[in-house]
């Protein structure tokens, strides 16, 4: 980026504005990217945590059900 000339300001400023934003896109695109990562990772985790949990056992609606009845009957 030259030095502006007399009376270009405007030009310069406007050139210097769009490098900060180039500049400050590249970053938040990075920092998007990393996030991303994270989140894939702590999937991938998960996925690993659950598969290694043991054995899946079919979940029963009922006695959750009758499980929060009595923890609601019992806190009113």
């Amino acid at each position: 980026m030259d030095m502006p000339k007399r009376g270009d300001f405007f030009a310069f400023d406007r050139e210097l504005a769009d490098a900060v934003q180039a500049r400050e896109s590249s970053q938040d695109q990075a920092q998007a990217q990393d996030q991303e990562a994270r989140r894939v990772r702590a999937l991938r985790e998960a996925l690993l945590a659950g598969l290694q949990s043991g054995t899946p056992r079919p979940f029963d609606f009922e006695a959750f059900k009758a499980r929060k009845r009595a923890s609601y009957a019992s806190a009113s």
